[in-house]
């Protein structure tokens, strides 16, 4: 864009010395030529304001990055208030339980998802959560003192007091 500019105004010197020399014959030449030289300065100074706001969009989203990488790497399953309120300018909820978040970079994003599909999400994760507890729980020395313990017949309470016993009472109580 500013290699044209620059001819455009090669161009236009040449024709303002031919005009000098053609004692000013030539005016509508010279005329066009800066109408377009001006509507290229109009140009490269929208193209400018593009690039710069380019770049400042681009900060902005390094800057998000920054900080959903250490909201993922924090293991935390609450989306943060804090990069909530300052990177979504509004949310609208449509009829059928969608959200689309409008977030402050002029993007939208639609959640397919509901509030139910959220709830059933939210549901198969905590059972999940204590499948695994229960499987590591399962792995631990102290049941394998148990399946000695109960070789022989015992009761409930006996169980229980046995496996309070051995086990740690913050993580555990039977």
């Amino acid at each position: 864009m500013q290699e044209r500019v620059k001819k455009q105004n090669q161009t236009l010197y040449s024709a303002v010395e031919d005009g000098i020399q053609d004692n000013g014959q030539n005016t509508q030449l010279v005329d066009q030529l800066t109408e377009e030289l001006v509507e290229l300065h109009e140009r490269l100074k929208q193209f400018s304001e593009r690039e710069r706001r380019v770049e400042q969009e681009r900060k902005l989203f390094k800057e998000i990055m920054k900080k959903v990488r250490k909201y993922v790497e924090g293991g935390s399953e609450d989306f943060p208030e804090d990069l909530f309120q300052e990177f979504i300018s509004r949310a609208e909820v449509c009829k059928d339980g969608t959200l689309t978040y409008h977030l402050i970079f002029e993007l939208e994003q639609e959640m397919p998802e509901t509030y139910d599909d959220y709830v059933e999400i939210q549901r198969q994760h905590k059972k999940q959560k204590t499948k695994e507890k229960h499987e590591a729980l399962l792995n631990r020395p102290e049941v394998e003192e148990l399946l000695v313990f109960c070789e022989e017949p015992k009761s409930v309470k006996e169980i229980v007091d046995f496996m309070n016993e051995r086990m740690d009472s913050d993580t555990h109580t039977f």
